[in-house]
């Protein structure tokens, strides 16, 4: 791997995932080897271990956010709101700043290899339709090849398929903490919406809502 990460380093808009899939194509699958069993025996268990760590603090900080969030609405309704808003503008902005990043943030995402390796409640994201390095579009994983996501202003059902159109599909580590048998129910509660705000509630809220808001929405009448 070290190879492919210098080149990555060097070139940032090259995929490592894609150079190793080029590299297998050129040269045939690579042998088995005792550096294997060991990565299996001991360092996928080790990697799981501080994945696992790595979600609960992120669960846990969203838990932090919403009590925060609980507690402004408590004093004023109107302040509970103000934070909401403010708190969904820097995720409205973030996303089109790491869109256009030539170095997107590696650490929170994955490239999705094969539909079997996702889990319902997956938060999935691709390019937007209007290009690339502009902002990212946001899913759901739903289960049984299925994502849930806003699409042209409604709260939609679509294919695996049909949400990637041909794009590479990641899956980001955004906070999570529901079951993911809830996270599904939430989202199939919103099927039907046309509340799409682009600043306040667009398909990057809802899939992070899903998944780890607090049960107040913004713009819900």
């Amino acid at each position: 791997m070290g190879f492919f990460k210098d080149l990555f380093d060097l070139d940032p808009g090259l995929d490592v995932d894609d150079l190793e899939e080029t590299f297998r194509d050129l040269f045939g699958p690579r042998k088995r080897t005792i550096l294997d069993d060991f990565n299996e025996a001991v360092i996928e268990p080790i990697k799981k271990e501080l994945n696992d760590i790595k979600e609960e603090i992120i669960s846990s900080n969203q838990r932090v956010k919403n009590d925060f969030k609980k507690k402004c609405k408590e004093i004023s309704p109107e302040l509970g709101e103000a934070v909401e808003k403010l708190d969904r503008t820097a995720i409205t902005i973030r996303n089109h700043i790491e869109a256009s990043s030539s170095k997107p943030v590696k650490s929170l995402r994955k490239k999705v290899k094969s539909i079997d390796q996702l889990q319902k409640g997956d938060h999935l994201f691709v390019d937007g339709k209007i290009g690339p390095n502009i902002y990212t579009h946001h899913g759901l994983y739903v289960g049984d090849g299925y994502v849930i996501h806003y699409d042209d202003g409604v709260v939609c059902e679509v294919t695996y398929e049909e949400f990637a159109d041909g794009r590479k599909v990641y899956i980001l580590d955004s906070p999570i903490i529901y079951s993911r048998q809830e996270v599904v129910y939430r989202a199939r509660m919103r099927l039907g919406e046309n509340k799409y705000s682009l600043i306040f509630n667009n398909c990057e809220h809802f899939v992070r809502w899903c998944r780890g808001s607090d049960e107040w929405e913004i713009n819900r009448d």
